[in-house]
């Protein structure tokens, strides 16, 4: 997809081989898969409606967990623009028995668009429930078909069949709290002192000290600063990739004529930026986290 952006550059075997390895020193059990969906997503989607909007096209890959069999039937999805405050065992743990999914509402989306309208950024998903209600599959025909501002999170709206509500403390779109587990850097309006719409990304630390007025992730900020210092961050240092493996995602879609079968490597370490990929780290058996990366996730 670098023809759509110059941006959409991958991340190098270096990157993914400095990322499995600071995994591991948490979890030596931790690992980090990148699953590679591109052509099955230039087949479905490319051509789509939402192709151009103020999101990328990273934020439809949530939509392709369903067609992988050996993803475990419950996950937390993140956007790459979260940062954990506290354990997220808390949102893993919760009985998801006869729901889709788990999300907490969109701060703006429930005053402007629906009192209903969830922030799609913090997933707790059943993927046992959604292959049965097929909901992934008819969100991304939806996202095909329909033109929108916030398509993914708009079709997983109005197509749901039975959502769980989650307290505002699991995606956590504003200030901090005691309580918070997942800090969400979202885009955010101001009204004082003049009507402003914001978007302060983690990575910007500046404007996070001084504008958000959040200093609680500077640990991870002096951590990061660390691994820089150690090591050759730049995507031009190479280094072969950990692992591959091979597996075949099943993703039927009308209107592209039947069911579609790829067959392609994924690779252990971080994701690359366009190959269409997923992200997703084991945080401890039976618990996996899935991120959909930023093109500009991380200045070095």
């Amino acid at each position: 997809m670098h023809e759509l952006d110059p941006s959409f550059v991958p991340f190098s075997g270096n990157q993914i081989n400095i990322l499995d390895g600071v995994l591991k020193e948490k979890n030596p059990e931790s690992r980090a898969e990148l699953i590679d969906v591109t052509e099955v997503f230039r087949a479905e989607l490319a051509k789509g409606k939402n192709m151009k909007n103020h999101y990328t096209p990273y934020t439809l890959l949530r939509l392709y967990m369903d067609g992988f069999e050996h993803f475990p039937d419950k996950i937390i999805y993140l956007d790459i623009d979260t940062m954990c405050a506290s354990d997220i065992a808390q949102l893993y743990d919760i009985d998801l028995t006869g729901y889709e999914y788990a999300a907490a509402l969109d701060y703006m989306g429930h005053f402007w668009i629906n009192p209903h309208y969830c922030n799609a950024g913090v997933l707790l998903l059943n993927l046992a429930e959604i292959r049965k209600t097929d909901l992934f599959r008819r969100a991304r025909e939806y996202v095909y078909t329909h033109r929108m501002i916030m398509p993914d999170q708009t079709a997983l709206h109005r197509l749901a069949k039975s959502r769980m509500y989650l307290p505002r403390r699991f995606n956590e779109q504003r200030d901090l709290h005691e309580d918070t587990v997942i800090k969400h850097f979202c885009r955010g309006i101001r009204w004082l002192p003049f009507f402003h719409i914001y978007n302060i990304k983690q990575w910007q630390r500046e404007d996070v000290h001084k504008k958000l007025k959040i200093t609680y992730f500077d640990d991870l900020y002096e951590k990061f600063d660390a691994i820089a210092a150690e090591n050759d961050l730049s995507e031009s240092a190479e280094a072969p990739f950990p692992q591959e493996r091979t597996y075949r995602i099943a993703t039927p879609c009308k209107h592209r004529g039947g069911k579609h079968l790829l067959s392609a490597p994924f690779r252990y370490g971080v994701f690359a930026f366009f190959r269409a990929p997923f992200l997703r780290l084991y945080m401890r058996p039976a618990m996996s986290v899935t991120f959909i990366p930023s093109p500009r996730m991380i200045q070095v």
